[in-house]
């Protein structure tokens, strides 16, 4: 069974995903990027699947967090961060997911496992990223010093 865990504000999302990897009592947990075509300037989003110790899922979805601005991008480069310094089971979909905040939870996460996946790490960090960004993040860091 799963559970949405989106909050309505990025600073919400981030904390929860921040307090995810404090806690590190996950089996793991899986990064996506949305398509980045239609309507939306703040797309591609990041959505993230967390699977507990138990087995429970959580779905964060919907307007989650997003690379596209500066200020946006430092919530998600914060979370990426404490990612790679759990040393967990962390992993990202290789290509892009589409949308799954309008699916029920269960439905959304049956189509986040369904995915092909990758182990997210410092040697794989920027090929996950390039699904959230036009920049990369030493582009980022290069404009905004």
């Amino acid at each position: 069974m799963a559970n949405r865990k989106t909050c309505t504000d990025s600073a919400s999302n981030e904390a929860a995903l921040l307090q995810v990897f404090a806690t590190n009592t996950f089996r793991k947990v899986i990064f996506f990027a949305s398509p980045d075509t239609g309507g939306s300037r703040n797309w591609p989003l990041m959505a993230v699947l967390v699977e507990d110790q138990s087995g429970e899922l959580d779905v964060y979805d919907g307007d989650f967090l997003t690379a596209t601005r500066y200020p946006r991008y430092l919530e998600v480069k914060a979370v990426l961060d404490a990612a790679q310094a759990s040393n967990g089971n962390v992993f990202y979909a290789t290509a892009p997911l589409p949308f799954t905040s309008g699916k029920g939870e269960d439905a959304a996460a049956l189509d986040m496992l369904s995915v092909q996946t990758d182990v997210f790490d410092r040697s794989t960090r920027a090929n996950y990223f390039k699904l959230l960004s036009r920049l990369s993040e030493k582009q980022y860091a290069q404009t905004y010093e």
